[in-house]
């Protein structure tokens, strides 16, 4: 149920009679009950002026029958959008944040939400996965509506951002941020896990398992990589990860395979030097997404900053056994960092030992395979690893 009690200009859009009657016979029989925070004053018949409030309020919300609640916070002027999602069951309430975007272009937020979620429970995903989800598609949906102009007053958001398409450059035409957001939030490089399915499969650990694992004790953007699996179970691996990324509000990105990000709605794509072009993949997928490129040199550096790369993955800074190129080396993997104005992550034989030296040649963070998942406590080694990664940093 999305109570639209109260319209944007303020004006109640439902008397006390109806009100009371959709207290009284809506709300027990909802499965989720999705109001924003001058809908649930209006129900309540009390302020909401801060967190502390919306704890308390999504609790008494919760009482009125319906079995999840998610309390909307965007109209405090808090610096970060939070959410609350209260199960009624269990009382567990648990916090969402994202960034806040400046834009007029808010007509049909709260409504363009509820419908995500509804969607999302009827493909037979949890509750929430399923918030968690619809929320990341409604931000990207006011990031690429912030820019247009779309008339007087509030204007009304861009739903089909995500099928960009070179046809309707105009529509779609969104500038790109530095540095790159996820959820409104800058990414987080320090430390990059990248997926490898023998290492995993050594560890006795399934796939999923082995993400929670990294992301538990650290890892801050997931890449998966697979380079000789078919399309299909690539894309099932694909959204098994992304179940695990999206319940942590982490990163997931594609290796080469831009097919398959496209496929799982992915949060971006790695590309290499012989893979699809970083301006082409770019273009196919729009400004809202991430996309990484490796680079070896200051010059690839600079042209990958220029077609569109958000990041670059430079190394092999160590001699590694996943990287059959010859390693580059601190001394050359510095000149890459301070060539471009994009974040640089470190790739190629990096440790809790040694990822210092890349710290402070200028990465953003460094991308591992082996030290997570080759370890028998993945994530006690990617905690290890994040130590070090911090202690490190300039």
């Amino acid at each position: 149920v999305d109570p639209v009690l109260v319209a944007t200009s303020g004006a109640a859009l439902a008397d006390s009679a109806a009100l009371n009657a959709i207290r009284t016979h809506l709300f027990p029989r909802a499965t989720l009950l999705t109001p924003n925070l001058p809908e649930a004053e209006a129900i309540l018949g009390y302020p909401i002026p801060d967190l502390p409030a919306m704890h308390t309020a999504v609790r008494e919300l919760g009482a009125l029958g319906p079995e999840w609640v998610l309390l909307k916070g965007g109209h405090h002027s808090l610096p970060q959008v939070t959410d609350l999602l209260f199960h009624a069951s269990s009382g567990e309430t648990t916090v969402l944040t994202a960034g806040r975007v400046e834009t007029r272009n808010t007509h049909g937020t709260g409504c363009t939400l509820a419908s995500a979620v509804a969607a999302l429970l009827a493909q037979g995903r949890g509750m929430k996965e399923a918030v968690v989800e619809a929320r990341r598609f409604l931000w990207g949906a006011v990031r690429c509506s912030a820019w247009a102009e779309t008339g007087r007053g509030n204007g009304a958001l861009l739903h089909a951002y995500q099928t960009h398409s070179p046809l309707h450059p105009a529509l779609y035409a969104a500038p790109r941020l530095h540095p790159t957001l996820y959820m409104g939030q800058e990414v987080d490089y320090r430390l990059y896990a990248v997926t490898d399915d023998a290492c995993i499969a050594n560890q006795g650990q399934t796939l999923a398992g082995a993400v929670e694992s990294a992301i538990r004790g650290g890892a801050s953007i997931v890449q998966l990589r697979q380079k000789n699996a078919e399309t299909g179970a690539m894309v099932r691996a694909a959204l098994s990860v992304k179940e695990v990324c999206a319940r942590h509000a982490v990163p997931l990105l594609i290796n080469d395979r831009l097919d398959v990000a496209l496929a799982v709605d992915a949060d971006g794509v790695h590309v290499g030097q012989e893979d699809m072009p970083c301006a082409l993949a770019r273009k196919l997928l729009g400004p809202h997404k991430i996309v990484g490129v490796s680079v070896k040199t200051e010059a690839e550096a600079a042209a990958a900053e220029r077609d569109g790369a958000d990041y670059l993955g430079s190394g092999a800074v160590f001699a590694t056994s996943t990287k059959h190129s010859s390693a580059i080396g601190v001394l050359r993997f510095s000149h890459v960092c301070h060539a471009v104005g994009i974040p640089v992550v470190g790739i190629g034989g990096l440790t809790a030992g040694n990822c210092g030296e890349a710290m402070r040649a200028g990465a953003a963070g460094i991308a591992v395979v082996s030290a997570i998942f080759n370890q028998p406590d993945m994530e006690g080694a990617a905690r290890e690893l994040l130590a070090a990664v911090k202690d490190s940093s300039p």
